[in-house]
């Protein structure tokens, strides 16, 4: 739904152009009007409680997590939570170290989701080592950079 909408305004430089892209435009999902806000919060996080949903679902912007290149599926949607987790919270963009201050600067998305993702972990970073082969050292600072809601569009360099 986010592809089809950002197509259907193309050319664009963010979604965040397009008035109403997470809270007004509605669509017919499994025979209910959601807007993309309902559909994440109410069908996702809500009943299923899985801070994972935040690296499944979305937004088209560049700091976005990385698109899944195939269909979530009932039979593997736990692989595919797990995988998605796991290459976002490895990437070095998504999780910026920086060992000579000893800082880690992180996705907004953890600070607007902090309660999701607090759910079953006492720290943000405690939750993202979880994720990690090689854990951010719990004596670094963590600090959040700025979301690029520019379109990641790879038809632009």
């Amino acid at each position: 739904m986010v592809l089809q909408q950002v197509l259907e305004h193309y050319p664009l430089k963010s979604v965040m152009d397009v008035k109403g892209f997470f809270d007004v435009k509605q669509y017919n999902v499994a025979g209910q009007r959601l807007t993309l806000n309902q559909l994440e919060k109410q069908k996702l996080l809500e009943p299923y409680k899985d801070a994972r949903v935040h690296f499944a679902v979305v937004c088209a912007a560049k700091s976005c997590p990385p698109l899944l290149n195939e269909a979530y599926t009932p039979e593997k949607i736990e692989r595919q939570l797990q995988a998605q987790a796991e290459r976002t919270l490895r990437s070095n963009q998504f999780i910026q170290i920086q060992p000579k201050t000893q800082k880690v600067l992180v996705s907004e998305i953890f600070n607007w989701y902090k309660a999701d993702f607090l759910q079953d972990s006492n720290s943000l970073l405690s939750y993202i080592n979880r994720f990690r082969s090689q854990p951010v050292p719990a004596t670094y600072e963590m600090g959040f950079y700025t979301y690029n809601w520019q379109l990641n569009d790879t038809a632009k360099k």
